[in-house]
């Protein structure tokens, strides 16, 4: 309603929205202890993951991060640490998903915790895996901009502001050919 008052609607919508809203804010806080741990995880070996897109978002631009939905959390990290990362994530049991890496200059790993919840990260090497694109942004380009994302822990970093709306206005172009989804550009 134009009031925003949702006295109006109708009383199974609202109690399935605030149930959602529940689930989603419990989902965050499993999802924040993981990722501070990965990221801990990730730091004691030496790799310093520079967390992109949506996650930093979550943290730093919206109200609560269950209010950003997503289903991965992104990083970037510099080629050469690779398979250290990829060695942290097993250690972790994480599982690869997506064995791209020759092609897409990433890889996805996952795993369900004791409660069912799905932590995915996906762990870049390169912003793009389009050719045109991939340099956009480097990782020893943006570290000199970095802003830590301190509610995430001591190794929680992101891009500043103007490199992270950078790679916000790419990402459709470079990702998804394209396609416009609110989400992306609220």
């Amino acid at each position: 309603t134009e009031s925003g008052s949702t006295d109006g609607w109708p009383l199974d919508v609202r109690e399935a929205l605030v149930e959602r809203a529940r689930g989603r804010a419990g989902e965050e806080l499993l999802r924040a202890g993981e990722t501070r741990a990965v990221l801990d995880a990730l730091g004691r070996a030496g790799v310093w993951p520079m967390l992109i897109k949506g996650t930093p978002l979550a943290y730093g631009w919206y109200g609560t991060p269950a209010s950003r939905p997503r289903d991965d959390t992104d990083v970037l990290i510099p080629a050469a640490q690779v398979e250290t990362a990829r060695r942290v994530m097993a250690s972790l049991d994480y599982v690869t998903t997506v064995q791209c890496s020759d092609v897409f200059s990433q890889f996805e790993v996952q795993k369900t915790d004791h409660l069912g919840v799905v932590h995915a990260f996906d762990i870049h090497w390169r912003i793009s895996a389009q050719p045109a694109f991939a340099d956009v942004l480097t990782y020893d380009e943006l570290l000199p901009r970095t802003v830590r994302v301190p509610t995430l822990g001591a190794s929680a970093f992101a891009p500043g502001t103007v490199d992270a709306l950078l790679l916000a206005c790419v990402h459709p172009v470079m990702h998804h050919r394209n396609v416009e989804r609110v989400l992306w550009i609220y």
